[in-house]
């Protein structure tokens, strides 16, 4: 059980409610059963009625061998403290600091000693800072598991560089692929709406399709075009986003990404 910093809430300019926060962090699944709780008024203790919440268990498939409980978001990070051979261990993070015990291992299996150890801040908003003596033949490497309820899944730093996590590596990288692919969809939109504003502005429709012919546009890809354009030029509302003021922008998104990957063929195959 953990006491964050409470506080105090007033009701008027003669009363106010004192807050006490309580953290309780179950360590077995199975019922639990919150009492002790009330409110307390001059000398006397109004109780508050118990509650009883259900603690389901943590998956066991995934589950690192190291694990030793800690439950919540982490954050570990290894960094030289100084040239007499200490590192500085820094933990952050929703879990419980304090189960994490010292996760550091050397190389050759030995264990750094501890010469500090102090916890900033409060629950969840804090950090814990260790001092360790590890030496220069030590190469300190980072031995921590931990389940994220969040993420739904394990994660451990054993292994791999401190704060390393294969799962962040891949979302990145899938993240760097659609920012490439929209930014690539998105030029090529641009190129196919200005060639057509360029082109074909002001032209009768019959001769905007005679030119798209003469491109090299296919038959069916041309016939889409005109029907869209066809729709658009029925529509009681003209103005300059009308097909002959502005073709290109006529276009929905799907048959202008057609026409480009077709304009694009072109230019690779021009003599």
């Amino acid at each position: 059980v953990d006491e964050p910093p409470g506080r105090t809430v007033r009701l008027d300019d003669e009363r106010g409610l004192d807050l006490l926060y309580r953290v309780i962090r179950p360590l077995s699944p199975g019922p639990l059963t919150l009492d002790r709780a009330g409110v307390v008024a001059g000398a006397s203790i109004i109780p508050a009625a118990a509650r009883t919440l259900f603690v389901a268990p943590l998956p066991k498939t995934g589950r690192p061998e190291d694990f030793t409980g800690l439950v919540g978001h982490m954050e570990a990070s290894l960094s030289p403290a100084g040239p007499e051979g200490k590192t500085t261990l820094r933990l952050s993070g929703n879990a419980d600091l304090k189960l994490a015990g010292t996760p550091v291992q050397c190389v050759d299996g030995r264990e750094p000693i501890v010469v500090s150890d102090r916890l900033k801040g409060h629950w969840p908003e804090w950090t814990r800072i260790l001092t360790l003596l590890t030496g220069p033949e030590c190469h300190p490497r980072l031995r921590l598991a931990w389940y994220d309820p969040k993420m739904g899944d394990y994660h451990n730093t054993t292994g791999h560089p401190t704060g390393f996590r294969p799962t962040g590596v891949v979302a990145t990288l899938l993240a760097t692929v659609l920012l490439a692919w929209a930014g690539r969809e998105a030029y090529r939109l641009r190129t196919c709406r200005r060639w057509l504003n360029r082109d074909l502005a002001g032209l009768p429709r019959h001769r905007r399709l005679e030119r798209l012919t003469k491109s090299g546009v296919p038959g069916p890809l041309a016939a889409r075009i005109d029907h869209h354009w066809q729709l658009r030029e029925t529509r009681p509302t003209r103005g300059p986003s009308s097909p002959a003021a502005k073709p290109g922008d006529a276009l929905p998104w799907s048959i202008c990404r057609q026409l480009a990957v077709t304009i694009d063929k072109r230019r690779r195959h021009r003599p």
